[in-house]
C-alpha cells in the first residue's frame, strides 16, 4: 500500500521490478518478450526524461547476456526504431 500513496516510490519500484523481469525474460529465453518488455520500458524512460538510466541499464544487460546472440540480434533490430516520447 505504501508505494500506491507515494509516487516516486512506486515508480522505483516498478523500475525494478520491471528490470528483474526483463533479466528473467532473457535468462529464459523469452528474447522477443524481453525486447518487447524493453521497448516498453525505453519509451517510459523517453517520456519521464530519464533516457541515460535507461540506456545504463540496458547496457549492463546486455553486457550480462553477451552470448545470447538470439536476444541481442532483436534488440538490435527493436533499437533502431525511432522513440518519439508522447507530451
Amino acid at each position: 500500500m505504501a508505494d500506491r500513496a507515494d509516487p516516486l516510490r512506486a515508480r522505483s519500484c516498478w523500475r525494478r521490478r520491471s528490470g528483474q523481469e526483463l533479466e528473467l525474460l532473457v535468462e529464459g529465453r523469452s528474447y522477443d518478450d524481453a525486447v518487447r518488455l524493453a521497448v516498453d520500458l525505453r519509451e517510459v524512460a523517453a517520456r519521464a526524461k530519464r533516457q541515460e538510466e535507461f540506456d545504463r541499464r540496458l547496457a549492463e544487460v546486455k553486457q550480462r547476456h553477451a552470448r545470447r546472440r538470439g536476444f541481442l540480434d532483436r534488440l538490435r533490430r527493436a533499437e533502431a526504431a525511432p522513440v518519439v516520447p508522447v507530451d
